[in-house]
């Protein structure tokens, strides 16, 4: 249906609720629509209202994460990336009144941090299935921060390049 719709001009950048096609693929899991949608020109930098605000924010949430596997999850964030989201990008962060900007790398732990059951319980009094999670979690959040640090470094050496 969706390569249908993209046939007949489609905007796979509209806008609805906050969402766009391509989050919303990403929420429900279809990754054969967020390939169809990267490919017909959907934008992974789009920015969206409400609690997610980007594609790159949908793929490392925690409230999305029972559709795919570790490997799954990982697997989309580097499409992502390479289709040209951008790690860096500002993303708004707000709790109550509190607010910040941060990267999705930061919207990742702020997820992350906010189940206190798994992110605040020692291991040992965490269920079988609890440690699990916590450790599908745990490589998620280490593959994001490393590749933020590669963007880092070659955002540096772009830098240094200018400045000579």
């Amino acid at each position: 249906v969706i390569h249908l719709l993209l046939m007949h001009q489609a905007n796979p950048n509209t806008l609805w609720s906050g969402h766009s096609p391509l989050s919303l693929a990403i929420a429900s899991g279809n990754d054969l629509a967020v390939a169809e949608l990267l490919k017909h020109g959907a934008d992974p930098n789009l920015p969206l209202s409400g609690a997610v605000r980007s594609a790159l924010c949908a793929a490392v949430s925690t409230a999305y994460e029972q559709h795919r596997t570790t490997a799954q999850r990982i697997a989309l964030v580097d499409k992502l990336l390479q289709a040209g989201a951008d790690i860096l990008a500002p993303v708004p962060l707000r709790e109550g009144q509190r607010k910040a900007v941060g990267t999705a790398v930061d919207y990742a732990y702020y997820k992350y941090y906010q189940d206190r059951r798994i992110a605040h319980t020692p291991y040992h009094l965490l269920s079988a299935p609890e440690q699990e999670l916590l450790g599908t979690r745990r490589s998620l959040l280490e593959h994001v921060t490393a590749r933020l640090r590669q963007r880092v470094s070659l955002k540096e050496k772009e830098w240094d390049q200018e400045e000579l």
